[in-house]
């Protein structure tokens, strides 16, 4: 055949199936959690994938139907379909045709389908010459018909009891697309952004909007687009918006009062806390809450013209001082006014996150910590920091005439609010001590740990197993004779408990 029929994205690939995958595609096409929505009932034999399998092939040569398989890192995840496609009838040209998917239950919600979606879509309508595909879903397949409204389809009418199922009639909802329409839509170029609630990529629409999936559009104001969540912010991150916003003008002029109450060095101590980040010619670097940025000019200056930096704040004034500060740079930037809770990046997209000076403003900090996790690559480097006075010093008069001035030495450490990803996480006491400063690796979920060696000595049994085998105890004259009685096997308690518990469980429930 004249086109080549595998589809590449990124870490998406999508080949046509063949009667080759049946063991791939049993364990999907024998769920019934799968089957509810779709025409076919649960497989209960290899046998059944194995014809239809064979079915889809035959379809595939006649040019009636292609059926991908879609795979996402190299995981088999679903199938999706132009099915039912239709050149001419008589003197009547249609090439139209319609599409079928299904997705296993452990890879929806990640944007798999939608970007599936759209390579079958481009390749039906560009390649295969198709002018137009309808799709259609059960009422109540809410899912399905986000992907279909993403994908761009235009609902055209409701079918009441469009067949029927496990004795019920159906009714459908089906929608259209012309080829014309899909061209128009591609003409939105995806941006770098993603949308802040569900981390989908956005698509730019000239140089004024950037625009999510549902079709929600964020303004963009001289580079900079409003990706601010929730639309509505709450009363404390509209009043911090407000005051930055205020202060835009005269904030360098007053933020180096901070280095020089205490005897410091500003740049060089900036450059310090940087360092910490491990960064390198060509790292791709996020500053959240960069403010006019200090701190990024130093961060621009360590990364290179080959590198990427990335700000981020809430205040559109201080972006744009950032914006000004940063111009004589050459490297890929770009600025987000946005709520550090809700980051409009991709995940593991950078090498190191910085944010200093801006943590205790959040609103929820523990929140905005998991969010730098999230953007940031495994083995990666995150360092916070912000105004805190030790707990030594809070009964002193240097202590009580700070926090006169400014509230927010008062402020607790935000220690425990920590993600469990942190790795060899160091905290630092900065600027006369004032201030702390946390740089952690970012690593993968909870900390990894051998529980499953035997502990030697008398109790023996493993770390895990003295976890998960809790039971309800005994007497003190049960405890007493089953010591003597392991002193006497010379075996653990573990190993001796386990063994009896076990017999008499299997007796007592008639298993052999």
């Amino acid at each position: 055949m004249k086109n080549n029929y595998n589809l590449k994205y990124k870490e998406l690939f999508l080949r046509p199936v063949s009667s080759k995958d049946v063991e791939m595609v049993y364990p999907y096409m024998s769920n019934p959690e799968i089957s509810r929505d779709m025409s076919w009932d649960a497989h209960k034999s290899k046998v059944q994938t194995l014809e239809y399998l064979k079915s889809v092939e035959e379809a595939f040569k006649k040019g009636s139907s292609i059926t991908w398989a879609v795979f996402h890192n190299k995981k088999f995840t679903g199938v999706f379909s132009v099915i039912a496609i239709l050149r001419k009838h008589r003197s009547l040209i249609y090439n139209r045709a319609e599409i079928a998917y299904w997705l296993g239950p452990e890879f929806q919600g990640k944007g798999i389908m939608t970007k599936a979606g759209e390579l079958v879509l481009d390749f039906a309508y560009n390649e295969l010459g198709l002018d137009k595909i309808v799709v259609g879903h059960h009422i109540g397949n809410i899912g399905s018909e986000k992907l279909i409204k993403r994908l761009g389809f235009r609902f055209t009418y409701m079918e009441k009891n469009m067949f029927m199922k496990y004795g019920k009639w159906i009714d459908c909802d089906f929608y259209e697309m012309t080829k014309t329409e899909w061209n128009r839509k591609k003409l939105k170029i995806e941006s770098f952004f993603v949308s802040p609630d569900k981390h989908e990529l956005l698509s730019e629409i000239g140089s004024k909007y950037l625009e999510n999936p549902d079709g929600h559009r964020f303004t963009v104001v001289n580079g900079i687009p409003d990706l601010i969540y929730p639309y509505e912010l709450s009363k404390h991150d509209s009043g911090v918006k407000k005051f930055y916003d205020a202060r835009a003008e005269v904030y360098d002029k007053f933020l180096p009062l901070t280095f020089k109450t205490h005897f410091e060095d500003e740049k060089k101590l900036r450059k310090s806390f940087i360092h910490k980040l491990n960064i390198k010619k060509g790292s791709k670097v996020l500053e959240v809450a960069c403010g006019t940025g200090r701190d990024s000019e130093i961060i621009a200056e360590m990364i290179g013209s080959k590198g990427e930096l990335h700000l981020q704040d809430i205040s559109y004034p201080m972006l744009d001082k950032c914006r000004k500060r940063l111009n004589k740079f050459g490297m890929k930037r770009t600025y987000s006014m946005s709520n550090a809770c809700y980051l409009p990046y991709p995940d593991k997209y950078f090498d190191s996150v910085y944010s200093f000076g801006g943590l205790g403003e959040f609103e929820n900090i523990e929140k905005s910590l998991q969010e730098m996790v999230r953007v940031t690559k495994t083995g990666g480097k995150i360092v916070v920091g912000d105004e805190s006075i030790p707990p030594w010093l809070r009964e002193t008069e240097f202590y009580k005439i700070l926090v006169t001035t400014n509230p927010q030495f008062g402020v607790e450490l935000p220690i425990n609010k920590i993600p469990v990803e942190a790795r060899r996480l160091n905290l630092t006491w900065v600027i006369g001590g004032v201030f702390y400063l946390i740089d952690f690796e970012v690593g993968e979920g909870e900390p990894k740990a051998d529980f499953d060696f035997d502990i030697p000595g008398v109790r023996g049994g493993t770390y895990r197993t003295r976890y998960e085998g809790q039971l309800e105890g005994v007497s003190r004259e049960a405890k007493t004779l089953a010591y003597k009685a392991i002193a006497k096997k010379k075996v653990s308690m573990f190993k001796w408990l386990d063994t009896i518990v076990k017999k008499q469980a299997m007796k007592d429930l008639n298993i052999k």
